[in-house]
């Protein structure tokens, strides 16, 4: 790999200075191309550094590198899911379950160049909305989660959830998560949701602050479609975001389709992913 396609957060990476250390590392390679937001301009001091406008993405790009948190990758799987291409997570944030490289170990970059990293897919949701009879497919993604919940003024919501079988359930909750086996360790767990091995693929639904004695998560199976509407009579204004990025208002005969998307998440990491290693370093689950 050569070309990269640079993602910092100037949030985490303060003065940008983490950012100048990868791309001085990325140079020595010697990486081709660097490309980097308008914004970052400062930064493009050598012919091998440019600076991509707002709107476009460099089609010859053959990884996106994030500096931030899970939340700067999240923001960055648009873009690697739309080129097809890997992304790497350099980590700045205070958990960093998806980024796979830590700041004080930017000298494994140069590995990128001869290929010695891993590589592994994360599922992803599409979420399509339908209404008058029209279906809309959303632009994002969502690799974390699709979560259903009230405005901030409002009651509890209902929920009916039906599967392709034709099967029903009904829900009466602050909210309801489905989640990715990657989103499981995210908001789904906070909710009380079970911690999922990204090694297979299924959706997790969890309720949040179920007003039932009920509480648990179901799994369905990762080729399952689920089919989300306001409960009948329901007037509370239900709310929709993916990643908690894309916003949507549901109409009263609105339906939500939720199924596992042919786009996987290409992720690189600098050596095999130990799940149970990572969930005891990161999540502190066994402490």
């Amino acid at each position: 790999m050569k070309r990269f396609l640079l993602m910092p957060n100037e949030k985490k990476d303060h003065g940008l200075a983490v950012t100048g250390r990868v791309i001085g590392t990325l140079l020595s390679i010697p990486a081709s191309v660097i490309y980097l937001p308008a914004e970052y301009e400062m930064l493009t001091d050598g012919e091998r550094i440019i600076c991509c406008e707002e709107g476009t993405l460099p089609a010859d790009a053959e990884a996106v590198i994030t500096i931030g948190g899970d939340g700067t990758v999240l923001e960055a799987s648009r873009p690697a899911l739309r080129l097809g291409i890997p992304l790497l997570g350099i980590n700045l944030g205070r958990l960093g379950y998806l980024s796979e490289l830590e700041a004080d170990r930017l000298e494994d970059l140069v590995r990128l160049a001869d290929g010695a990293y891993c590589e592994r897919t994360l599922m992803t949701l599409c979420v399509t909305l339908r209404r008058d009879g029209r279906d809309w497919e959303m632009p994002r993604l969502a690799v974390n989660d699709v979560i259903f919940y009230r405005s901030p003024t409002g009651h509890m919501i209902d929920l009916t959830l039906t599967d392709e079988a034709g099967g029903t359930l009904r829900y009466r909750a602050d909210g309801l998560i489905l989640a990715t086996p990657t989103g499981s360790t995210a908001y789904s767990l906070s909710a009380g949701g079970p911690v999922l091995s990204g090694s297979f693929d299924c959706i997790c639904a969890t309720p949040v602050c179920p007003h039932s004695f009920f509480n648990r998560s179901i799994l369905f199976d990762g080729d399952s479609v689920l089919h989300m509407r306001s409960g009948e009579g329901s007037e509370e204004r239900i709310l929709v975001t993916l990643d908690g990025r894309e916003n949507i208002v549901l109409e009263p005969d609105d339906e939500i389709i939720v199924h596992r998307s042919s786009r996987r998440l290409r992720l690189l990491s600098p050596e095999p992913r130990d799940f149970l290693g990572v969930l005891r370093k990161k999540m502190k689950l066994t402490e």
